[in-house]
């Protein structure tokens, strides 16, 4: 069984600890990757499927920033 990288980042992002976020073309085996930046958390990286779950986290995010 694989850990859930999705649901520990949603779960960081709703406590507040999203410090930045970026588009790579690769990071480790995942490409392309939206790299989530934490500031109690090594950075995650989602696989592009998994993209359209998070723009509107980010987006209420980016408004209340």
């Amino acid at each position: 069984m694989s850990y859930d990288y999705s649901r520990k980042a949603k779960s960081l992002i709703k406590q507040g600890h999203l410090l930045k976020f970026e588009t790579v073309s690769k990071y480790k085996n995942v490409t392309p990757a939206l790299l989530l930046y934490f500031d109690n958390h090594t950075p995650i990286a989602l696989e592009k499927s998994k993209w359209n779950e998070y723009s509107d986290i980010i987006t209420h995010l980016l408004k209340n920033y």
